[in-house]
């Protein structure tokens, strides 16, 4: 190679692409991304999936395509790669304060949609063209050969660190979400929650999937911060692998290195949705308060962390007029899941002017709904196309997992079938069979009687099974009169199960022909 041409490739490899689009600059060659200027840490292939998508701005890529670029000769679900845009938005608040980035075009795939800027610039710290002078062909030899090996070594660096981190959110104080206009019956758990987190420190938030952990969590934060002046941070831990050791692990040294800077001041951390990484969640919360007496934890999960100085708060339904006693509407009004019933049906374009009969019809849906003001909400966005009447009807078929919620909300709480499928993802393989077993009972049932029905190995792991379905916040236990425990599977999840059943058998019939085929 003539000096010339040594120069000129030294000159191209001092030489890097950067996309910018809102606040964020992508360094692909460097495989880093940065919000103002902060690093932003990035799992291997989320980066592999923005990067394709930045690739090809504007243009619809196959979702087989993505897949094939972020799980290289592996063959995976469509889910993996949902689970991965969905943290991608997140990260880049996809959606907030009008940005949006990366939309999905059903049936096709994702879309990088943002307005972009390509440039390219020096690399830092490169030296100018004109330095590379005057020490002939040897000295500009040695110095691309110096410079192409830090490159490879800051390469390799870059690339094991990418591998490692996991989809976390940069974590500031500012980052807390904006608590709810209005909350609907969930004054008196934000008051007693506050009340009692000074003198406990470390309090997790239970209950099953769209009763509304996250929403009280962010409402005693911003009372923390309004009346204390105490720094507040908030950490979704959604979007990391639930199946992923190396995510666990990156977790768990960004966690440390978060915890490294927080200031000797009083300060709230909310750690949102840890269920699938309880155990992580769990020693991190009893290092931090261990550490420090002016900390605080406020957890959300599905189920307890049962960690060392845990004070776990059940977080109830939504009250319901009783079955059994007579009311009119204004009496029914008074019910907060039938508030919120007509609240959302009149924020969707159809007001309910409710007659006493139809106080009785919305109070029977709020009742089999559990009183979970998710699904509450979607059965109230249905009744324009179905009426009060239609939508009860609707509610024990599998209708009811797919009716869709806010665009903008969770991948996870769009709807009821995907809410469902994050918890039993988490479930054991003899706690999903005794789980699709439950299903059978219309009623609540005693203990005995499940284990004289439910055929599933050992009656030892049947009880097991059964606690971890009451832990994980899938069955419901109550305690009686006469001092019994009655259990009781929740009627979305019996239509759940039975749509479990109803594909699985589908499944099974089809697997011949395939076979044939």
């Amino acid at each position: 190679m003539t000096a010339f041409a040594t120069i000129a490739a030294s000159v191209q490899a001092e030489i890097e692409e950067v996309i910018a689009f809102g606040a964020f600059r992508l360094f692909p060659a460097r495989r880093r991304l940065e919000r103002d200027g902060v690093y932003v840490p990035l799992s291997s292939r989320a980066m592999d999936i923005l990067i394709a998508l930045l690739e090809r701005a504007g243009d619809v890529i196959d979702k087989r395509e993505l897949i094939a670029r972020a799980w290289r000769n592996m063959v995976v679900d469509e889910s993996n790669l949902r689970v991965h845009i969905a943290g991608l938005r997140r990260l880049l608040d996809d959606g907030d304060g009008g940005a949006r980035y990366v939309t999905n075009v059903p049936g096709r795939g994702y879309c990088f949609v943002g307005q972009i800027t390509r440039v390219r610039r020096a690399l830092p710290g490169a030296p100018r063209q004109g330095a590379v002078t005057g020490g002939g062909v040897e000295r500009v030899a040695e110095r691309v050969a110096e410079r192409v090996a830090e490159r490879v070594a800051e390469k390799s660096a870059a690339e094991e660190d990418a591998a490692r981190a996991p989809v976390v959110p940069i974590l500031s104080g500012g980052s807390m979400p904006q608590r709810l206009a209005r909350m609907v019956g969930r004054d008196e758990a934000v008051r007693d929650i506050a009340a009692a987190l000074p003198a406990h420190r470390f309090m997790s938030i239970v209950g099953p999937g769209g009763i509304g952990k996250t929403t009280v969590a962010v409402a005693i934060a911003h009372g923390v911060a309004s009346r204390c002046g105490a720094a507040t941070y908030f950490i979704d831990l959604h979007a990391i692998d639930r199946g992923a050791q190396s995510d666990n692990d990156a977790l768990r040294r960004a966690l440390e290195a978060f915890a490294a800077t927080l200031p000797a001041t009083p300060t709230l951390i909310v750690l949102d949705n840890c269920e699938h990484v309880s155990c992580t969640a769990a020693l991190f919360a009893e290092r931090l308060v261990a550490r420090s007496p002016a900390v605080h934890v406020l957890a959300t999960s599905r189920e307890a962390l049962r960690a060392e100085g845990e004070q776990v708060y059940r977080l109830p339904p939504l009250a319901s007029p009783p079955y059994d006693a007579p009311f009119t509407a204004a009496q029914a009004q008074a019910y907060p899941a039938v508030q919120l019933f007509l609240e959302r049906a009149e924020a969707n374009g159809h007001p309910i002017a409710m007659t006493d009969s139809d106080a009785r019809q919305v109070a029977d849906i709020c009742r089999r709904l559990d009183g979970i003001p998710l699904a509450i909400e979607l059965a109230a966005g249905r009744v324009g196309a179905f009426g009060i009447d239609g939508t009860a009807a609707l509610l024990d078929t599998r209708f009811l997992l797919h009716w869709q919620g806010r665009r903008t909300a969770p991948s996870r709480h769009r709807t009821l079938g995907a809410l469902l499928d994050w918890s039993h993802d988490l479930l054991s393989d003899v706690e999903r069979a005794v789980f699709a077993r439950l299903a059978a009972f219309d009623d609540a049932f005693a203990l005995h009687t499940a284990l004289d029905a439910i055929d599933e190995g050992e009656r030892a792991d049947v009880v097991d099974a059964i606690d971890g379905l009451v832990a994980k916040s899938l069955l419901a236990a109550k305690a009686m009169p006469d001092d019994t425990v009655r259990y009781r599977l929740p009627a979305v999840a019996r239509v759940y199960a039975a749509e479990k059943r109803r594909t699985r058998h589908a499944a099974a019939r089809a697997q011949p022909l395939a076979e044939v085929g």
